[in-house]
């Protein structure tokens, strides 16, 4: 941590975060409108599950990526779009 890359930190959320929110967006209006609902995966990494030495920056994304659909629940319910992760 003492040495951690702001930038490199910033990068890694923006792609594996920030990217996949902006497609994930962008692709749920039609989604819904299909014809019994539709399905969101996320693709992450076992960066996600287990981090190892050196890989923070990557490893906090990925594991936000990895938690990301659980805490959508509560819109899982009002619409027939699901999330897995």
């Amino acid at each position: 941590m003492a040495t951690a890359d702001l930038d490199d930190w910033r990068s890694m959320c923006e792609l594996n975060v920030l990217g996949t929110l902006r497609i994930t967006q962008k692709l749920l209006p039609v989604l819904k409108r299909a014809a019994g609902g539709g399905t969101v995966q996320f693709i992450s990494s076992t960066a996600g599950i287990e981090p190892y030495e050196g890989g923070g920056g990557y490893c906090a994304s990925k594991f936000a990526k990895r938690a990301w659909p659980g805490c959508s629940g509560s819109s899982r319910s009002a619409s027939p779009t699901y999330c897995l992760a």
